[in-house]
């Protein structure tokens, strides 16, 4: 498995969008075959890649909680992006159970459980 915390964004929107539909314009949602692992318990989540609305309710609890923050500041980078990456080797001796508990420690292990967050698999790559 390899962890990557990539550079934060501004936007819930751009990631939200991009975790559920991809970025790439011949990369449609059916393809990238998004499914929601494990959440932070005050989100309202789509019931599937394919919820617009559910994928919109998301974003703004997501918006509407970073406002609430003291200190908020809107210049300021509140969303952050991070990815594990399982090799076919891993994920084939890995069951569903057992993806959640390693994402689930993962949260615990960079602090991130006092957060909203949320973790998507996907399937469209290597």
């Amino acid at each position: 498995m390899i962890a990557k915390a990539t550079a934060k964004g501004k936007s819930f929107q751009g990631i939200v969008n991009y975790l559920f539909k991809g970025r790439l314009a011949q990369r449609g949602q059916q393809e990238k075959q998004a499914k929601v692992l494990c959440a932070s318990p005050d989100l309202e989540l789509p019931y599937n890649h394919e919820d617009e609305v559910g994928i919109s309710r998301l974003i703004k609890n997501f918006t509407q909680q970073t406002k609430h923050h003291k200190g908020y500041q809107p210049d300021r980078a509140y969303v952050g992006h991070h990815i594990l990456s399982f090799s076919q080797d891993d994920i084939r001796l890995l069951n569903p159970e057992d993806v959640n508990a390693i994402v689930e420690q993962y949260i615990q292990d960079s602090g991130l459980q006092d957060t909203q967050y949320i973790a998507v698999s996907h399937e469209d790559t290597d």
